[in-house]
This record gives structure tokens, sequence and C-alpha cells, in this order.
């Protein structure tokens, strides 16, 4: 019998008997073994910041063809430490200087791993400016371990994931940053934490940089305060002891009637990049209007920017019971798209533009999302969009492309601008949307007074989807009317536009053109 031994990488052990003639009487066996030569995958996110002193927690998914060894000594581990100690191993008590581990907390993936600092040398734990450095560590099942590493190289290769002093120095240890906890509530104005929030070193860098460790509130004190559009808020991240999302809310203090103002040409004045955002103007508790946000500047403003970056989603992020003020009427008011081209498709969900007094803006509300299933759910409700005179609205109401899932209901739309010669749309319901309803909207009051050609609409609807699934109802909608030679529609569905739309229940009244050539109006 001749033994052969196959060593083939990342596969399971494996034995069967083969068979070569010899040329001989009789056959010789052949035993082929496959070895396991490769230790567990291991993957999690990297760790960036932290607040946390007691020890923070993150999960790690750690899989193995032969399966993970979780016996209570080998079980996987993460190693750390100050990014100033000794870069070697001499035990795991805070009596010694070097790298120290915990070990995982649970037997299945994703495994579970929580830093004890009090183990670091000293004992001292981890002060704000400090860095940890730390790797994970996992072995397998196989009669000789295979030992991984993510977040560093071994200076000789391990038999164990206890190691020993060969192993180090380690190379490439990832690291975080250790920061002050910005605490529950951030108070902004002229005896805040911050003096405001988008200027460089305002409320929202140091958020960036240093993340939230619970459900924080950002309270505006003053009653006036300048902003500038200098800095975002990006994605928020969870810096503290506990796994999950924290909600950031930002809102007038009690009593306080605030008025955020600033001019950004060509931009908003509040870009929100960031999931889990709550803008709240109500310094009470209820529906009031008690923050106004205006962008002054009159080359192509827009105030509020809601949007994505790259392909990460941006959710659960509500604008409500705020005034919006719009510094001419060339760019939408709200915008909720793309973040790297405003207006551009974008990934979005859950957002809620509610109780708004928008001002101004070519269009009150733009949402556009790429269309997709599953992508863009939006609900802009009970606005005012339908201030006179200087604070009309230019042609747009509120301006739905791409979601699925959008609700557009109880908003008062109209008193647009009447001269120039651009298409009006009280509500537009444009390509790829799908599962939209749009429901007791009162529009009224929109009307071109020239005398060319552009088409006024209460609701246009065109989803050019086989089956959009659009529901149109209760709307109440009247006063649409042109001087001019374009047709005037209360609601109207282009040819282009495919099934799934139902219209119902709908008060429509006073659709008409006044121009005396006799031209269309349609209810």
């Amino acid at each position: 019998m001749k033994r052969i031994y196959l060593m083939l990488l990342g596969a399971t052990l494996l034995s069967a008997n083969l068979f070569a003639n010899s040329g001989k009487t009789g056959r010789d066996n052949i035993d082929a073994r496959v070895l396991d030569l490769v230790g567990p995958v291991i993957s999690y996110t990297p760790l960036i910041k932290s607040s946390c002193a007691t020890g923070r927690t993150f999960t790690a998914d750690i899989t193995d063809i032969d399966g993970v060894n979780t016996t209570p000594g080998t079980r996987p581990r993460v190693y750390y430490k100050r990014g100033g100690d000794l870069n070697a191993w001499n035990g795991n008590t805070s009596a010694t200087a070097g790298w120290k581990y915990t070990e995982v907390s649970n037997s299945t993936s994703p495994f579970s791993f929580t830093f004890n600092y009090n183990l670091l040398f000293g004992g001292a734990g981890v002060t704000a400016g400090q860095t940890v450095e730390y790797f994970v560590v996992a072995q397998d099942l196989a009669a000789t371990p295979n030992i991984s590493i993510n977040g560093g190289s071994f200076a000789a290769a391990p038999s164990s994931v206890a190691l020993t002093g060969a192993a180090f120095p380690i190379a490439g240890a990832n690291s975080y940053n250790f920061v002050t906890d910005l605490g529950p509530l951030i108070e902004v104005g002229f005896f805040g934490d911050f003096n405001t929030l988008t200027t460089s070193g305002g409320a929202f860098s140091v958020i960036n940089n240093v993340g939230i460790s619970q459900n924080t509130t950002v309270e505006i004190l003053d009653p006036s305060i300048s902003e500038n559009n200098f800095v975002a808020l990006n994605q928020i991240q969870n810096t503290g002891c506990n796994a999950g999302t924290f909600t950031l809310t930002i809102k007038p203090a009690s009593g306080v009637n605030a008025v955020l103002t600033g001019s950004a040409a060509n931009n908003p004045l509040l870009r929100i990049f960031s999931s889990n955002v709550i803008i709240d103007g109500s310094n009470n508790g209820t529906t009031s209007r008690n923050l106004t946000i205006a962008n002054t500047n009159v080359t192509g403003p827009f105030v509020v920017f809601i949007a994505s970056t790259g392909t990460v989603p941006v959710e659960n992020v509500t604008l409500k019971n705020t005034i919006l003020i719009n510094g001419a009427s060339t760019a939408a008011s709200v915008i909720v798209s793309d973040g790297a081209v405003g207006g551009n498709p974008g990934y979005f969900n859950n957002i809620t533009i509610q109780n708004n007094n928008v001002r101004r803006g070519i269009a009150g509300v733009l949402c556009v999302a790429l269309p997709s299933s599953g992508n863009g759910s939006v609900l802009v409700t009970g606005n005012d969009l339908n201030s006179t005179a200087a604070n009309q609205i230019g042609s747009v109401g509120v301006n739905i492309q791409g979601t699925d899932g959008a609700v557009v209901s109880n908003n008062n739309i109209g008193n647009f601008e009447a001269a120039a010669a651009t298409p009006r749309y009280g509500i537009s319901i444009g390509n790829g949307v799908r599962n939209t309803t749009v429901s007791g909207n009162n529009i009224s009051g929109i009307s071109f007074s020239g005398a060319g050609t552009p088409i006024t609409y209460g609701i246009y609807v065109a989803p050019i989807l086989a089956a959009s699934n659009t529901i149109i109802l209760s709307n109440t909608i009247s006063g649409i009317t042109s001087a001019g030679t374009g047709a005037v529609y209360g609601i109207a569905v282009p040819v282009s536009a495919s099934g799934g739309i139902a219209i119902r229940k709908n008060n429509i009244s006073n659709i008409k053109n006044t121009n005396a050539g006799g031209y269309a109006a349609y209810g």
C-alpha cells in the first residue's frame, strides 16, 4: 500500500482509496488525504473612534471550513495596547508593559469582543487623545492548528492564539482614536459649546470627528446665528460602549425663536449626509415653527440638502416644523438626492419632510431616487408651499422622481410666480416612481399670466412603469389657469404613462384658459 498526502489549501480532510495498476498481480492501495493549511477567515468593520472608557464592544465574522476553535483558552481573541506602549508580549496583567488580550464571550459567529482597558500597563486605561492599536486572531480545528490574524502581521508564525513573545513585534496593527464623549446635550450659540453648526470648528465639524455615544440633542441657544455651509454633517459614528445607532436631534432651545442665516451660492445652507438625524423647528415639542433657515444668496441657492454618499443610503432623516427661505427662485429649497450633484438620483429611505413653511425656490421640495425596488421611501406631508409676493414658489411645489414608497399628503400648494414662461406643476410625479400615494393635498392659485405656451398642471403623473401602483386620492385642486396658449390641467396623465394608476375622489374646479384664442383646459 502506498500512502500519498495531497496538500491542498483551503480544503477539508478527505480520505479515499485510489487504485493503481502496478503491472503486477494485485493492486496498491493509495490513501489520499487533503490537508487544511489555511486558517479561519476573519472579517469586521474597522474601529475608528471611541469614547467608551470602560472598554468598547465589537463583533467579527469568523469562519473556517473545518470549524473555528471555541475552547476556552484557544477561542478567538482581540489583542490591544495603547499607541505608545511596548510592542511586545509580557503577560496579560496591568503590571507588565505590552499587548493585552480578551477572548470572545460566545461560541458562534459573529463573535463578540470587548476591550478591557484595565489590563493596560499601569491600570490607567485610556484617555482622550490616545490611540488604541488592536488585531484579532483565531485558530481552526485542524490537528495542527492554522492561525489567522486580521489587523497586522506576526514577526513569526504562532502555533496558537495564545501568542508567545516570538510572534512580536506586530507590524501594521489596526488602530482607533480615543475621543471625548460629547454627552447627550450640545449647545450652539455665543455661550454654548460651539458658536455655529456649519463653520470650521463648529458643531458639525466636531460631531464628524468625535461621533456620538447616545441619543444626542443639539440645542440652538441664540435668536440669530450666522452659518457659512463650510462643513456638512457626515455619517455619524457610534463611538459609545453599546452597539447600534443613535439619533441626533437639532432644535431651538425652549422658548427660543432661532434663525440660521447665511449666503451659499449654488449650494445649500445645511448639508445632511448622515442617517438618523432630526431637524425639529419647534421649541416646545409641538408643531410650532420656531426655527428659520435662510440662504440669502441669489445665485443658485437651496436651503436644506439631504443626500446619500455614493451608494450608501441616507436613512431615517426628518425635517419638520421649520420656516425655509430661499434666496432666489432658481433652485429647489429642499433637495433629497445624491450628495455629489444635487438633483441627481440618490439612495435614501424613510425621509420625512413635515409641517414646514417653504418660501421661494424654483421648487419647494425635490426628491430624486435611483429607480430601484426598495429605494426612495419619502413622506412629504403637511407643508405650506403657498407663500405670496416675494416669497412665492417659482414653478413646482413637490417633485418626486424614481422613488419607491413616496407619500405626498395634506400639503398646501399654490400662489406660484405667474410671469416666467416655464411649465408649472403643483405636484409632479415623475419617471420611475412606484408605490406612490398623493392624497389630501390642497392645490390652488397656480397660474401663467404670459402669452407663451407653458403648460400648467395641478398634478402631473408620469411613472412610466407597467405596474406603478400610483394612487391620486382626495386632493382638492382649484384655480389652475393660464392666459397663454398652453393647455391647463387639473390632473394630467400623459399617453407615455403606463398602468397601475388610480385616480379617485378628487375635487377639481376652476380649471381654465383665459386666452381669447380658446386654448384647452382639462379637469
